[in-house]
């Protein structure tokens, strides 16, 4: 038995959960592994990773000490091996990983060349009786993320220059670099900035400068943000050689001049767009421009909280027209500021509890306004003071009821979420809120007075809910909860909420999910047979290429009006919308009083979840008895194409599945 943190569905809590015989296939399956394999540009990469290989080993010689660090599929051991090193050792610290590799390289016939070890690098033991005989001539790796040294490579790599390379080692790659561009575009800063955002009758007054958000979006800027603005030319930021400590030292700080556009003027959000490069002997691999699509390694783009400052002619870089920009890292992140002081500001403290979209959503006025013509009909049953619960994490609700409702009193229930909800609530709104941090279940009467609720009021959000129906399934509970502290006459917002489905093709999306086969001329069989099914999975859309299909369609309907009751549902796609799909999409619509707020795909504020369909379809019968009761269509002809999508819900155990059947 495993335990693993996942969110309980019921309260929104985070908790250990234990899982029976877990394989961790999902994560395999969920992971980038099979998109960097697939990597149509890495390929010439993995060439060219072989020709370093293959020129090291030749000149250390075949006794060498090969040492692969994250070793993933063992493809990089292997080609170590292939070049003739007979003392390969191969470090991987996810165990399903590194039997996976154990895996590849046995059936590859390797195994005898290569030594697995299932640690960290850091914990590696030289000697007679440890890991390794003797220190590494030769270090490979490729343990890089989309900011590159997320994945630890700085403190990785002096370690093992410290303790398990020779004074003469050949690291591959050899060294890579960063570089920075200065950027803005109203999508941008849609998604990074609360500021101004105009929630029904109350206007969020500015965020405190200085403030940061601790972590980039990581997007495929080309297709997410085309029409950006370039604010500076390209920019080298550092290199890192990784054959010398100095250079991987952290934490650092580094001081830039930009030479800015013609366009550069000074705006109230500036944005950092960062991407790097690596050397592999002669080859030159970019992570941006994007010659191949790729989703292992995308660009970054960071907010800076202060607007461009422009200078004249420098003495120090003999240009016009530019600014200075700041950039810190440590052994993980970077940071960015074009004031030197806002390096030491604290993370935006917000901004955890707010997704790209979420961000993106409250600038959506129409959105707020609907809120509140509906929350503005809510009456008491006497001329009792009106008492409002609103439940869901930082939630903006309030605000708006405050205004609405000015002798209200408003209880914010925040659920398995610990935040400082009231600050993103003007101070002169606040004296009739009162937060609870419990969830529904651990309330009781007294904490509202002893006086029945009059509205339960939900958008609904919670941080934990990484797929959109989460949020409804916490929702539902809520509701069940505080059904004894209802008034008779109470409303409940949303009242209705459906699970809505609809056909895609998403281009390359199917390319991180597929199986591996043959890379470099190894077989990789091995991590397919490893791989669960796909499954449902968040994702942010606008930073794909995608084609919507047919028209969408109700999955399930919960109303929150009534007391949660198991429902099932059928949807069944047949003809040839299924040869142009690959994946379908689902959201949720919700009923808030006359209107609906629906998060089809398109504005930036929207959220779906997506799962790869199995391909090709299997050739299927539909018949009158498998065809659902309560179908608005009519009975389909037989067909060769099909793909059902059942759809449940368990009021028992607080739980919606989607599960596919390729056959009926």
């Amino acid at each position: 038995m495993a335990f693993l943190i996942g969110m309980n569905p019921r309260t929104g809590k985070q908790e250990l959960q234990p899982v029976e015989d877990h394989s961790y296939s999902e994560q395999l399956t969920a992971s980038t592994y099979t998109d960097m394999l697939h990597d149509k540009e890495r390929l010439v990469q993995n060439e060219a990773y072989d020709r370093a290989i293959q020129s090291a080993i030749a000149q250390k010689g075949r006794d060498a000490v090969v040492l692969d660090i994250g070793t993933g599929t063992g493809l990089l051991a292997m080609m170590a091996a292939r070049a003739g090193a007979c003392n390969v050792y191969a470090c991987e610290v996810f165990s399903p990983m590194c039997m996976v590799a154990g895996t590849c390289i046995r059936e590859n016939g390797l195994d005898k060349s290569i030594t697995i070890i299932p640690k960290r690098s850091t914990e590696i033991s030289i000697g007679p009786d440890g890991d390794m005989p003797s220190r590494a001539s030769v270090i490979i790796m490729e343990i890089f993320d989309s900011e590159l040294i997320g994945e630890g490579v700085l403190c990785t790599m002096r370690h093992a220059l410290a303790n398990l390379a020779v004074s003469d080692v050949i690291i591959i790659p050899s060294e890579a670099s960063v570089h920075v561009q200065l950027c803005w575009s109203e999508d941008l800063s849609l998604l990074h900035s609360i500021d101004g955002a105009q929630i029904g009758p109350v206007k969020l007054s500015s965020r405190p400068q200085g403030y940061r958000r601790p972590s980039p979006l990581e997007c495929h800027i080309e297709t997410f943000i085309p029409q950006r603005q370039s604010l500076s030319f390209p920019t080298l930021l550092k290199t890192f050689t990784f054959s010398d400590p100095k250079s991987l030292a952290a934490p650092s700080t580094v001081e830039l001049e930009l030479q800015l556009t013609e366009h550069a003027k000074e705006h109230n959000q500036v944005f950092v767009l960062f991407w790097w490069s690596m050397q592999l002997g002669s080859f030159t691999f970019y992570t941006y421009p994007e010659s191949h699509w790729r989703h292992h390694w995308q660009q970054c783009v960071y907010s800076l909280a202060r607007p461009l400052v422009i200078t004249g002619r420098t003495l120090s870089s003999n240009l016009e027209n530019v600014t200075r920009l700041y950039a810190h890292h440590d052994d993980y992140q970077w940071s960015f500021a074009n004031c030197v002081e806002d390096l030491d500001a604290p993370p935006d403290p917000l901004s955890p509890v707010f997704p790209w979209h979420r961000t993106a959503l409250l600038h959506h006025s129409d959105y707020w306004q609907s809120f509140a013509q509906e929350l503005g009909k809510i009456q008491t049953k006497s001329s009792d003071v009106l008492q409002i619960i609103c439940t869901g994490n930082g939630s903006i609700l309030p605000a708006i009821i405050t205004q609405l409702h000015k002798s209200s009193q408003i209880y914010i229930l925040e659920t398995g979420f610990r935040m400082n909800t009231l600050a993103l609530i003007p101070g002169d709104l606040q004296e009739n809120i009162k937060v609870i941090y419990a969830s529904a279940d651990e309330i009781n009467l007294s904490l509202f007075g002893g006086k029945s609720v009059d509205a339960i009021v939900a958008e609904p959000f919670f941080m934990y809910a990484e797929l959109p129906w989460e949020d409804l399934i916490i929702h539902m509970y809520d509701r069940q909860s505080l059904q004894k502290f209802l008034s008779p006459k109470a409303q409940v917002f949303p009242s209705i909420a459906r699970i809505m489905v609809q056909l895609a093709s998403i281009l390359h999306f199917p390319t991180l999910r597929c199986s591996a086969g043959e890379v470099s001329g190894f077989n990789l069989s091995g991590y397919d047979r490893a791989l669960g099914k796909p499954q449902w999975e968040p994702i942010f859309l606008p930073n794909f290429e995608y084609t919507l299909i047919g028209s969408a369609r109700c999955a399930l309907e919960l109303d929150f009006n009534s007391q949660p009751t198991n429902l099932h549902g059928k949807v069944v796609f047949v003809g040839e919308d299924l040869a142009k799909a690959n994946s379908l999409l689902a959201w949720v619509d919700c009923t808030i009083g006359s209107f609906v707020h629906s998060n089809a795909p398109g504005p930036l504020h929207t959220r779906q979840a997506v799962h790869i369909l199995p391909a090709p379809f299997s050739l299927s019968q539909i018949n009158s008895e498998d065809w659902p009761s309560h179908a608005d269509e009519p009975l389909p002809p037989a067909c060769n194409n099909s793909l059902v999508l059942s759809s449940s819900f368990n009021a028992s155990t607080a739980s919606i599945s989607l599960p596919f059947a390729e056959n009926l």
